[in-house]
């Protein structure tokens, strides 16, 4: 009986630490006191010029801020990141930099997998790929434009209910309609646009590259592909065939360990198999992504042109998109890694982001930045900023 009890004892201890679930971003944030050093290793002169134009693209939007239930309007957040522009105008020194920031803004740590400001950081990249205009042996795959039959249903105007996961996407179809009245139905998933060939003569192509390449385009969301005519093109996501994005490297644990699993490990064993085999191991993953031309750096979820170094993705559902943030991890580049710390801003989402422990960082272009995002993945802590509502109220008193 005794024996019983320290069993129930050992399991209910298990339990009570276990990490609650979160549903909500007033849950994903909490105000604390940050005691570390704020020290930018990419520069401050470079952070004042990413977030001069930051501010600029924020004034463009219809958006607001809210941190643990402090919500900030556009107007607001935008005010207080102008007087951090001013700080770091009239201040070289990295210490009184780093004493203003902390007297006139507040930090909010996120609440991560495993304890506040803790989360997983993994890094994304601009691929630099081959392909062609017509579809060879060597360039198989097709990369589409966003199919017209691709629509998207917004739940929360029928039901407030769905407030919080409020999107639908599918096609439309009169197949086996109820009154032959069109309805919408799942989209495509990846087996039946790649392997079944739905799209094809629908004049959708874009260009025929490598079929790996097209998958591993398709999970960083936009790219360069230099084609065999000497034409250079650069592509981003415009859209996604609503199925949810699965991992293929759970799939994959009989061949690479967990621990050595990542993307430079997956891409090396996809290259050893067949074309069958390989469409197999691919279609394990159902989600899709649809592109578009661009003129630009590669586009975040919000709109603006990435900064190398500067942009994360993270989950939309939780935190304030277009906000700034601190993130310190440990550099891969250095052997052995190094601590690391930087301003960012959140401007980016992506299908593997998701939950509020889950961070990618933006590492750059080809195949330099290839090989870090590949093998990156660390522990780091990230804390999103704020401006004192007393500050604000000065600024207020000010203008008047």
């Amino acid at each position: 009986m005794k024996q019983l009890f320290i069993y129930f004892a050992f399991l209910v201890l298990i339990f009570s630490c276990a990490r609650k679930t979160i549903q909500s971003p007033i849950e994903a944030l909490k105000k604390v006191e940050f005691n570390d050093r704020i020290v930018d290793e990419l520069g401050l002169p470079n952070f004042k010029e990413n977030l001069i134009k930051h501010i600029a693209f924020l004034e463009t939007l219809k958006t607001s801020f809210n941190f643990a239930g402090a919500v900030y309007s556009k107007e607001e957040y935008i005010r207080g990141l102008k007087f951090l522009v001013s700080i770091l105008e009239q201040n070289s020194d990295q210490d009184k930099v780093e004493n203003l920031v902390k007297t006139y803004f507040d930090f909010y740590a996120v609440y991560g997998d495993e304890d506040y400001s803790e989360v997983l950081l993994t890094s994304y990249f601009e691929p630099v790929i081959n392909g062609s205009l017509k579809e060879t042996e060597k360039f198989s795959t097709p990369l589409y434009f966003h199919p017209q039959d691709l629509v998207e249903v917004d739940l929360s105007l029928f039901d407030d209910r769905f407030y919080n996961n409020k999107l639908l996407i599918g096609r439309l179809t009169e197949e086996a309609s109820i009154r032959s009245m069109p309805r919408i139905v799942p989209y495509y998933n990846r087996k039946e646009i790649e392997v079944d060939k739905k799209l094809k003569n629908r004049n959708l192509e874009i260009c025929y590259v490598d079929p790996i390449d097209a998958f591993f385009l398709q999970i960083q969301g936009s790219g360069t592909i230099n084609l065999e005519n000497g034409e250079i093109l650069r592509v981003g996501f415009m859209s996604q065939n609503g199925h949810k994005y699965e991992s293929i490297g759970k799939f994959l644990t009989h061949i690479i360990p967990k621990e050595e699993m990542n993307a430079i490990k997956i891409e090396e064993y996809l290259k050893t198999l067949n074309k069958k085999e390989l469409n197999t191991i691919l279609s394990k993953n159902p989600s899709y992504v649809f592109f578009r031309f661009l003129d630009t750096e590669p586009i975040t979820s919000i709109g603006n042109e990435v900064f190398e170094g500067r942009t994360i993705a993270t989950d939309t559902k939780f935190f304030p998109k277009g906000s700034l943030a601190f993130l310190t991890f440990d550099n891969p580049i250095t052997d052995p890694p190094i601590s690391a710390s930087r301003f960012v801003f959140d401007q980016d989402t992506g299908g593997a982001i998701k939950g509020p422990g889950r961070v990618d960082l933006f590492w750059g272009k080809g195949d330099k930045a290839k090989l870090i995002a590949g093998l990156f993945k660390s522990k780091a802590y990230l804390y999103y900023l704020a401006p004192k509502r007393e500050l604000l109220s000065a600024m207020n008193e000010t203008i008047k």
